[in-house]
Parts: structure tokens; C-alpha cells; sequence
């Protein structure tokens, strides 16, 4: 009699077990989309993804376009003709924009399409060969230009501001 127990037991017990491991798993967790990652590396592509201009780069940098490239704007109001040299560089330290403007007293320059995508720019602008100024250009969809003014006092200054010259 207590072998037939046993048996039962046992045998109950491994149906239990084993309930589940033959056939097809139907639980909620395959619609977990966690779990479809950990399969994946993540290379595969069915072509469907947006691009989203490489703003998912793993080192920081975008690529982002701008929808109208930005400008710098030089100013002199100052009593005297002076020569301003404008050399714009991106956050790898190389050259993305340069030139050199004499102006006039009380006359300004629009230097056009300076920078076309989004990014941190140094805009360092040299007046008469030996004052410079540096200023830091965060380029994003608000970003506007950038004004580089001798003032009547001689002062010299750089911002970013909405110049319309």
C-alpha cells in the first residue's frame, strides 16, 4: 500500500514539474518589449526607424541641420576704419568658418551662412591685428546670430542677439 502512495505521489509531483516545459509558451512576458531587446543586438533594421539626423551619437556630436544657416554680424561705430578678422571653430577645435572685413566708421557686414548645424562654436574676432575677443555659440533651433560691435568708445564686444543689418 505504501508503495502505491509513493507512486502517486512521485508521479503527481514530475506532472507538476514538468507542466509548462513541452510545447508552446503562451505567458504575457513575450510581449514584454525588454525581453525583445535582450535577443537582439540591436543592429537588425527593418528599414521602418525615422531617421532622426544622428542625434543618438554615442560621442555627443549632432548633426543636426538647422533650418536657416546663422550668421555674424560686424558692427563698427567706432571714428576710425578697422579690419576684423572672424575665425569660427566647432568643439574639435577645427576651422569651420573664417574671414577678415575692413569696415568703415559707422558701417557693418553680414558674414552669411557661418554655421548650418547645431553644435558648441567659438567665435574669436580680432580687431587691428591685436585685440581679440572669444565667445562661446551654442547652436541649437533657437540660436541666433552672432554681433560683433566696435563701439563709438572704441570698446569691443561679442554676443549672440537677433541682428537685422
Amino acid at each position: 500500500m505504501r508503495r502505491r502512495t509513493y507512486l502517486s505521489t512521485v508521479a503527481s509531483g514530475t506532472a507538476l514539474a514538468v507542466a509548462g516545459c513541452t510545447g508552446g509558451d503562451d505567458t504575457d512576458d513575450s510581449d514584454d518589449p525588454a525581453d525583445d531587446d535582450e535577443e537582439s543586438d540591436g543592429n537588425v533594421s527593418d528599414g521602418d526607424e525615422a531617421d532622426d539626423g544622428g542625434n543618438n551619437s554615442s560621442d555627443g556630436e549632432t548633426d543636426q541641420q538647422l533650418d536657416e544657416p546663422l550668421d555674424v554680424v560686424i558692427e563698427n561705430n567706432y571714428d576710425a576704419t578697422y579690419t576684423v578678422s572672424v575665425t569660427v571653430t566647432d568643439d574639435a577645435d577645427e576651422t569651420v568658418f573664417e574671414d577678415e572685413v575692413t569696415l568703415e566708421t559707422d558701417t557693418s557686414q553680414r558674414l552669411e551662412d557661418v554655421v548650418s548645424e547645431a553644435g558648441t562654436y567659438t567665435v574669436e574676432a580680432t580687431k587691428a591685428e591685436d585685440v581679440s575677443r572669444s565667445f562661446e555659440w551654442e547652436v541649437d533651433a533657437d540660436a541666433e546670430d552672432v554681433y560683433v560691435h566696435v563701439a563709438e568708445s572704441g570698446e569691443y564686444t561679442i554676443e549672440e542677439r537677433d541682428v537685422d543689418a
